[in-house]
């Protein structure tokens, strides 16, 4: 056999070789054309760690929600009585009240702070394990687009709402040391 025969049956090989490899890798690839979507808000909701940052977050608006419907009780009270009382006592009364609702309104300011850098924090964080599930089923089940439900009309097949697996990815995760629930117990620093 001339070296010519021996080249062609060495490129034969390697292009015969190519083809497999990328049929191979092409079992792999997303399918063209296969979108699925999914509930950014429906995961957000259903996220464990964004339940348990709300009930670490519960007794401190409680506690806000009650002074609040005290203070509501007590200037009701004082506008009951506003007629029996000296206008000097009336209006020393009434400012007691607007200093209480002063100093109720910074608390619920400091606290809401503390929520909103809490939720940030924690959306940053999921979006980060989402962008990880999305990228994992997109290789095992081949999607080469998905979106959010809320960008999406009209589904056809209801195989391709990924709501349910997307939620079950986030809830498993443990990737990250500590967790934004964690971080969301921890009380608001106060200036």
């Amino acid at each position: 056999m001339d070296i010519l025969s021996k080249c062609r049956i060495w490129m034969s090989i390697a292009i015969l070789g190519g083809f497999l490899g990328t049929a191979a890798m092409a079992q792999n690839a997303p399918t063209p054309g296969k979108i699925g979507c999914f509930s950014i808000r429906s995961v957000y909701a259903n996220w464990n760690e964004k339940k348990t940052a709300d009930e670490n977050f519960k007794p401190e608006r409680d506690k806000i929600e009650e002074q609040k419907k005290k203070l509501d009780s007590e200037v009701t009270a004082l506008e009951k009585k506003k007629n029996t009382l000296a206008a000097k006592d009336y209006k020393a009364e009434r400012e007691k009240l607007v200093n209480k609702g002063e100093a109720l309104r910074k608390d619920y300011e400091a606290f809401m702070k503390n929520v909103q850098d809490k939720a940030g924090i924690m959306s940053e964080r999921l979006d980060r394990i989402v962008n990880l599930c999305l990228k994992d089923i997109s290789d095992k089940e081949g999607y080469s687009m998905i979106l959010d439900s809320r960008s999406v009309y009209y589904l056809a097949d209801t195989k391709a709402d990924l709501t349910d697996k997307v939620i079950e990815f986030v809830n498993a995760y443990k990737g990250e040391a500590g967790t934004a629930a964690k971080d969301a117990a921890k009380p608001a620093v106060k200036k």
